[in-house]
């Protein structure tokens, strides 16, 4: 488990279900490669209280991981949740079970995730850059 908020997940009960959590404070950009060699499973699980998650942020981390064949844990009842189950990149659990959410370690620890499906289309990344572009130059 990585990342600045890893002290607030809700894994208190998953050594219990027999899950190996190693867990890592704030990392950069390029430690990327190296924090995903040995990861079966990411977590994407933030604070529902947080506004930006309950109105529909998008957090990087679900689709670093699905971009190298790696499925995510995230929050239920989000946009986040939604995406990851559509577009079969992991699965939403519901913050505070850490039954729930050792179950959904194990489930996802056997899923098949396609890189290629946390990727952009060529035209819909296209027309984003474009648009980023036109912001920074305004």
């Amino acid at each position: 488990v990585t990342g600045v908020q890893t002290c607030a997940l809700p894994i208190s009960g998953c050594e219990a279900h027999g899950i190996e959590l190693e867990l890592h404070g704030a990392f950069t950009h390029g430690h990327l490669d190296e924090l995903h060699e040995e990861v079966d499973v990411a977590l994407a699980l933030y604070e529902p209280g947080r506004g930006n998650i309950a109105h529909g942020a998008l957090p990087f981390r679900m689709f670093e991981a699905a971009s190298r064949g790696i499925p995510s844990i995230v929050n239920a009842n989000t946009l986040m949740g939604e995406i990851a189950e559509e577009d079969e990149l992991g699965l939403a659990v519901a913050w505070g079970a850490p039954a729930t959410l050792a179950n959904a370690l194990v489930m996802a620890k056997d899923m098949e995730v396609h890189p290629e499906r946390a990727l952009l289309p060529t035209e819909q990344r296209t027309a984003w850059l474009a648009l980023v572009e036109g912001l920074i130059e305004a």
